[in-house]
């Protein structure tokens, strides 16, 4: 993932956010940064690809082992899958003749557009004719998608801008690789195209949230803001359920059912922060009215692992199961290559069970006619 800079108000990484809720940006100004183990091994992935990419292109680093302390044998394959992808693009150019010049980690800066706006591109590719933005995400949470992605868009921009007195980028082409989804995705547009969206869109509506103005709205960025847990925009969006009291019918239309599909999934998500924020704010000792702080449920532990295998043996039994490793940890033991060339001719993968996603989803239709054949 393409970094931004640390003390930027706007981020690449909030650059949809602060255009969609301006008034957000300001309202989680002073809010502690989050952090977690998943971001904590995309930081290790992201310094392993940057050592790959700048070892075999010979570009001067430091070692360091530091923050590779969540390395392991499938980031090295994931990892590797990325600088195969950007090793073809710079030797298609290079054969095209188009005199590729490659950075990684390159410092970028957008603040003509974005109000102090800077920030870090995984790996550029600029070339005798346009450039390659190409940003790398380690997690295997959310299928990304190139199209029309603000991120990515605003660090080429950067990107293009840095080199324009060098090179003549016409074409820029952007990239997004997930190796633990199996997703490369590929966009590009025109530079008139990128700059229009920048000077036009991006300017006016990040000049809005720099000054805390505009108006909130929820949407998908809910998710990565800080604010998700107590804001009142969003609790007031979630629970706008008025129009289902002054229905004279007593069971909802399938239309009703359709639109409450389409809000479920931010409801729970919405619930879930709720319950996170309130026990972080009874943990620190504030009193939540109705509520109090209990034990949880717990499972039995042996209190010692050793004396319990010593026990059992010596009644002549075995404490022990004998148990064929599953699909994913096996892979991580054997390493990809391994497993594809040993197990991999007995695996398969069954039909998923039916399930009701909205119409914009890229999975194709079900036959149910086929599901009741084969129930039969």
């Amino acid at each position: 993932m393409a970094r931004d800079n640390g003390h930027a108000l706007i981020g690449g990484s909030s650059l949809s956010r602060a255009m969609e809720c301006p008034p957000s940006v300001r309202l989680t100004e002073h809010y502690d940064d989050e952090s977690s183990i998943y971001a904590k091994e995309g930081t290790s992935a992201h310094l392993l690809l940057e050592k790959k990419v700048k070892r075999r292109y010979g570009i001067p680093f430091e070692e360091s082992n530091e923050e590779l302390e969540y390395y392991s044998e499938e980031m090295e394959e994931t990892t590797d899958i990325a600088i195969n992808f950007i090793t073809e693009v710079y030797e298609r150019l290079v054969e095209e003749g188009k005199h590729p010049f490659i950075a990684s980690e390159v410092l970028v800066d957008f603040s003509d557009v974005v109000p102090e706006g800077s920030g870090s591109s995984d790996v550029v590719i600029v070339y005798d004719g346009g450039i390659y933005v190409i940003d790398y995400k380690h997690g295997r949470g959310v299928e990304v998608s190139c199209e029309n992605n603000p991120q990515l868009m605003i660090y080429a921009y950067g990107s293009m801008r840095m080199f324009e007195a060098l090179y003549d980028t016409v074409d820029i082409n952007m990239v997004i690789i997930q190796p633990r989804l199996n997703n490369i995705s590929e966009w590009s547009c025109t530079k008139d195209e990128l700059v229009d969206w920048a000077v036009n869109e991006v300017k006016p509506k990040t000049a809005l949230a720099y000054e805390g103005k505009g108006e909130f709205k929820c949407g998908p960025w809910c998710k990565f803001c800080k604010a998700r847990r107590d804001c009142r925009h969003r609790a007031e969006e979630m629970l706008k359920i008025e129009g289902y009291r002054v229905k004279d019918k007593a069971l909802l239309t399938i239309e009703e059912i359709a639109e409450i599909l389409g809000k479920i999934d931010d409801f729970i998500s919405w619930g879930n922060d709720i319950k996170e924020f309130a026990l972080t704010e009874a943990l620190s000792g504030k009193q939540i009215p109705g509520f109090k702080l209990v034990e949880g449920r717990s499972n039995r532990r042996y209190t010692s692992e050793e004396d319990v295998v010593k026990a059992v043996e010596e009644a002549g039994l075995d404490p022990f199961e004998k148990k064929l490793l599953s699909i994913t940890e096996l892979t991580k033991r054997l390493g990809k290559k391994k497993f594809t060339e040993l197990v991999d001719k007995y695996v398969y993968k069954p039909a998923g069970k039916p399930t009701l996603v909205e119409e914009t989803d890229k999975r194709p239709v079900i036959n149910l006619a086929r599901i009741d054949f084969m129930e039969e």
